[in-house]
Order: structure tokens, then C-alpha cells, then sequence
């Protein structure tokens, strides 16, 4: 397992960033769970996990953390890492 913790910059909903995550996250054989506040979403790329990071209400200037279980872990989150930083988020 691989985890960071990263600062939301993003000033925008979270809707955005959500789905961003969640079709990310998708390409990985790994799995991918974020947490905000001692709650915990695993995500994939469904409506149901869209809604369930969605529901948590992250805020700018926020506290999150990522990480990743599997065989790729590391190079994994990466990529998801670098994806967010392309698109302002963190």
C-alpha cells in the first residue's frame, strides 16, 4: 500500500474533480481509495462512487489523502498524482 496526503487548490466544485478521479482511478488494475475526515470512498468509475466523493464535501484548501493497493501501486498513484497537479486540483 501507497499513500500521500495532498492540498486541495482547486477553488471550483468538487463534482469536476470527483469524476476526474474516479475515471482515472479506473484505468488502474490497482485499487484506489481516497479519505477526507475519517471517511474513506474507494474509487471507481461509477455514478455511485462520482456521488460518494461528491458527498464528502471536500473544500478548498483541504486536507486529502490517497492510496493505492496492488501490484502497481506506486507507479499508480503517480499517475493519478500528476493528473491532478495537470489540472490544477492539488
Amino acid at each position: 500500500m501507497v499513500k500521500k496526503q495532498y492540498k486541495i487548490i482547486a477553488i471550483s466544485g468538487f463534482a469536476r474533480v470527483a469524476t476526474l478521479l474516479a475515471r482515472v482511478s479506473y484505468k488502474f488494475s490497482t485499487k484506489v481509495f481516497l479519505e477526507y475526515e475519517k471517511k474513506t470512498v474507494e474509487l471507481i468509475n461509477t455514478p455511485d462512487s462520482i456521488m460518494s466523493v461528491m458527498e464528502l464535501e471536500i473544500k478548498h484548501g483541504s486536507e486529502i489523502h490517497l492510496w493505492v493497493e496492488g501490484i502497481n501501486e506506486e507507479d499508480d498513484l503517480n499517475k493519478i498524482e500528476m493528473c491532478l497537479r495537470i489540472n490544477k486540483i492539488i
